[in-house]
């Protein structure tokens, strides 16, 4: 490089150009920041957080949200604000326990009114794309439960409670600065790709200070406390294996009841094995093709659960589920056997729901189920984001049909936590169960139900002196004497759905399609024959209708021994 008068320049005086004509810093890239690994781990809690706050955003905006694809970038507030240059609405908060720093949330101020028109019930791109206080409140709600959500799944993945500050919101027009929301110096930057049903394909912004994005990712090591190759025994205490597999024996076993009654066999789903899988093992673990059933935990628990079935299982499942034999015709399956076996797995997974929900005395609500069919291993990647994970094998047999096994996946961080939920739960519950269980039990249930030594008199042929309905000596002697009570009272609390049937009848699709108002549908029941009382889909009693207080209700006539019981089951 030359001067006017053709002399060469020198190094200092091309330096002190370049410097004066307002050359910037040079852009700090990760590495310099954040290592790989904490890159990954960073990228690996963004996912996990955001998967729980895409299905809050569904609920309140009535639209099908997601949010996925964390980019993350280490910029200074000047590089961030001349590369998106935009206006946004952004909402902050401060960590106030548990984690430091701040957590801010942009999203551009488009973006901003369309949710708040979804949020007040208004479908449509926003007529002006100015936005008023109404408008900035409604965005600022659906924010908010986002980030709180998201907040509630770190506090589950870190084994720790965190607690956050009151949301600001303030707009941030085009030209404006960063000033109070963010620290001096360089930050992190997760970009995420949102999706709002038809109505946006666009960014949402996060930005976090680098020392909580190193904390973050600190806790999320200690919290596992695993890597690959890492035992079970280092991740799962004994007491903790136990009581995983307690919970699992207790929700499969209200899953089998309904899929007995959906397959029209009898199904057992029993034996949980535990074990500890990275990706390479839990890929290699699978007999392709197979199908997979997801939800995701949207209250009550966190993280997902994820049901595989071999695609022949649910093949057949199909098959029953449409009144077949439980022989496949194929071995391709069709979009209508997909939507049959989908919706027996959606059944089990809802029923093994409820289950949790009694066990743990909390509401748990999921998301709609997921249904996909994986053909290649390297697919499963893109419906299990987590590693390593606790995979629950369970040997399960229908009928004559299969015997075969399902499994059951979810992360650590899950499974931990409903091992907390449990054995926190435990023993202040058990003296209440245990003195529950020893109240007299009304003559119009059985009690069969009741401890050994309470039934022991009446199986030696004594007299109940209570008062009470006799139990018959061939009813007590199908009562192991080596029940372990203490499991049973675990599921005392179960909620279970009763059902009385009047009568059934058969009917052609085209009468029923041809139903109206006013129709009378004639049941193959005679008048004043006992009515069947089902509970999750299984005979139990006999009775006959009664009004009582102006409501109908049943009296229990015969109660069903566990012999009839079984025969109903082979017979439906």
């Amino acid at each position: 490089m030359s001067n006017n008068g053709g002399k060469l320049l020198s190094q200092e005086e091309i330096d002190a150009l370049l410097s004066s004509s307002g050359q910037t810093e040079p852009v700090i890239v990760e590495e310099q920041v954040l290592r790989s690994d904490e890159i990954d781990a960073l990228g690996e809690v963004s996912n996990i957080s955001m998967g729980t706050s895409s299905t809050t955003l569904s609920s309140l905006l009535n639209q099908q949200v997601q949010i996925s694809g964390a980019s993350i970038s280490i910029m200074s507030e000047e590089e961030f604000m001349s590369s998106y240059r935009a206006s946004y609405m952004a909402v902050r908060v401060q960590f106030v326990k548990g984690l430091s720093g701040f957590n801010l949330w942009l999203v551009k101020l488009h973006d901003a009114l369309v949710m708040a028109n979804l949020m007040m019930g208004v479908e449509g791109t926003p007529v002006t794309g100015e936005i008023n206080e109404l408008e900035i409140s409604a965005a600022s709600e659906a924010m908010n439960q986002m980030i709180s959500t998201s907040v509630t799944g770190l506090a589950g993945m870190f084994n720790r409670t965190i607690d956050i500050s009151p949301p600001q919101t303030r707009i941030i027009n085009e030209g404006d600065t960063l000033e109070e929301l963010v620290v001096e110096g360089p930050f992190v930057v997760l970009f995420f790709k949102m999706t709002v049903g038809d109505m946006l394909d666009t960014e949402i912004i996060q930005i976090i200070s680098v020392e909580t994005a190193k904390e973050a990712v600190s806790s999320l090591m200690n919290a596992m406390d695993v890597s690959a190759g890492v035992s079970l025994e280092n991740i799962l205490e004994s007491q903790e294996k136990d009581a995983l597999g307690e919970v699992g024996n207790i929700s499969t076993g209200s899953a089998s009841t309904t899929l007995s009654a959906l397959l029209n066999q009898r199904v057992q789903i029993t034996s949980p094995r535990i074990s500890i899988l990275t990706e390479t093992e839990l890929l290699s673990s699978f007999e392709l093709p197979f199908m997979t059933v997801k939800v995701q935990y949207t209250e009550g628990i966190i993280g997902f659960n994820l049901w595989v079935v071999t695609l022949r299982d649910a093949l057949i499942i199909a098959d029953l589920m449409m009144g077949g034999e439980g022989i496949p015709a194929s071995n391709e399956i069709t979009e209508l056997e997909i939507s049959a076996a989908s919706e027996a797995m959606n059944q089990m997974i809802g029923t093994a729901a409820t289950s949790l929900a009694a066990i743990f005395n909390r509401i748990i609500n999921i998301s709609p189920p997921e249904t996909h069919i994986i053909r290649a291993r390297e697919n499963l990647g893109e419906i299990i984001d987590t590693h390593p994970l606790v995979v629950i094998s369970f040997r399960m047999i229908v009928g004559d049909v299969m015997d075969t096994e399902i499994m059951q996946i979810m992360s650590v961080e899950t499974a931990k936590y409903e091992v907390g939920l449990l054995l926190s739960g435990l023993e202040p519950a058990a003296p209440e169960m245990a003195v529950r269980v020893e109240e007299p039990v009304p003559s119009t249930e059985p009690v069969t139900n009741k401890p050994p030594e309470n039934l022991s008199p009446m199986a030696a042929g004594g007299q109940n002196q209570t008062g009470y309905q006799s139990v018959p000596e061939e009813r007590v002697s199908q009562t192991p004497a080596d029940v372990n009570w203490d499991k049973i009272n675990l599921i005392l609390d179960v909620p279970l759905n009763v059902t009385v049937v009047l009568g059934k009848t058969k009917k052609p699709i085209k009468d029923v399609l041809g139903l109206t108002p006013g129709s009378v549908v004639e049941l193959g029941a005679l008048v004043e024959e006992p009515v069947e009382v089902l509970v999750n889909g299984t005979l139990v009693a006999r009775g006959e209708v009664v009004v009582v207080n102006e409501n109908f209700g049943v009296r229990i006539t015969n109660v069903i021994t566990p012999q009839e019981r079984i025969q109903y089951l082979i017979g439906h």
